[in-house]
């Protein structure tokens, strides 16, 4: 999931590439990990465009197609899931806050 999280990630090729039916594999994961594959699939996707929009390089739209979400809507929807707030609320936040060098100076 690390290294695809980027691309069209299909369940039932995932399930597949380990031998075992869509429905075992869920099951499977999310005994495992008390969460289901989706969920942990979007966290990752999520912390990624985090990560694009803190450094401040990638408009929101840019940060969500980076981190493989086909759709905008979509990505605000599982962003605010995860994170509480919208993307665009989290880059004003991230805006509000002083650079670190702008600090030690």
């Amino acid at each position: 999931m690390i290294d695809n999280f980027q691309k069209n990630v299909n369940l039932t090729l995932v399930s597949d590439l380990i031998g075992m039916t869509p429905t075992s594999f869920c099951r499977y994961f999310k005994k495992r990990t008390k969460k289901s594959f989706h969920t942990v699939l979007n966290e990752i996707r999520i912390g990624h465009a985090c990560k694009l929009l803190m450094e401040g390089k990638m408009s929101i739209s840019g940060a969500a197609y980076d981190s493989g979400f086909n759709n905008i809507s979509n990505f605000n929807e599982q962003f605010k899931k995860l994170k509480g707030i919208s993307p665009s609320q989290y880059l004003k936040n991230r805006k509000d806050i002083p650079d670190r060098a702008t600090i030690n100076n």
